[in-house]
């Protein structure tokens, strides 16, 4: 009696399996890596405005309002300075206690002593009341002044109209004459902190839409994974 004989075939595993699964997920990953990219570019498209904005619009606020004077309305005391005026406003006088004029460095107190007097009339004669405020101090890139008082020049002043400012002194001393109105510069301070606000609430938009969509990348490739 013959018996049935069964030979049982055992497929050895290929060897190209592992090294097949290794270049699949390779493959992934640098699709993923791919898909990330327009995600990282909002990213740091969000990060660069928003920085720029923190950095640029206060600096550009600074230069504006506080930027030293130049020599076109600076004057050494003792002397005369006249000047045209050509629109109503407050016009602060200032010394210099540090500051660059016609090429020299001069510093000197920023404290005003009893000898100095101060005489503003107009281009026929009349005396403009000069009213004291020692109350504002600015230092900007090295020149550093303070408030000596101010002119309000308003409609009942013929505009255009020539300052004559004579001042005595019994030592040499740098003055400017510049408008200034702190009103102005509140008002100036607030539309600039509302830019500066949109500017950076722009960059962190475009933050958290580059988040969003590299997280939804990953996610994606995750659940594609076998």
């Amino acid at each position: 009696m013959m018996e049935d004989i069964h030979i049982a075939t055992i497929q050895a595993p290929r060897k190209g399996n592992g090294r097949q699964m290794t270049d699949t997920h390779t493959f992934l990953e640098t699709q993923t890596k791919g898909k990330q990219k327009p995600g990282l570019r909002l990213i740091i498209i969000g990060a660069v405005i928003a920085i720029l904005g923190a950095l640029v619009i206060p600096a550009i606020l600074l230069i504006t309002v506080f930027s030293p004077n130049s020599d076109d309305n600076k004057f050494a005391t003792p002397g005369s300075y006249s000047t045209e005026i050509t629109k109503p406003g407050r016009y602060f006088l200032w010394n210099h206690s540090r500051t660059i004029f016609k090429g020299t460095m001069y510093y000197d107190s920023k404290t005003l002593t009893d000898d100095v007097s101060i005489v503003v009339s107009d281009h026929t004669g009349k005396l403009i009341p000069f009213v004291t405020d020692r109350s504002f101090s600015v230092s900007n890139n090295g020149d550093k002044r303070s408030s000596i008082g101010y002119i309000e020049i308003n409609e009942t002043n013929t505009i255009p109209t020539k300052l004559l400012i004579k001042v005595d002194s019994n030592k040499l001393r740098i003055f400017s004459l510049s408008e200034f109105s702190l009103s102005h510069t509140l008002g100036l301070a607030i539309g600039v902190i509302g830019v500066l606000f949109a500017i950076v609430l722009i960059g962190v938009g475009f933050i958290i839409a580059g988040t969003k969509k590299v997280a939804t990348t990953i996610g994606s490739s995750t659940n594609s994974t076998p």
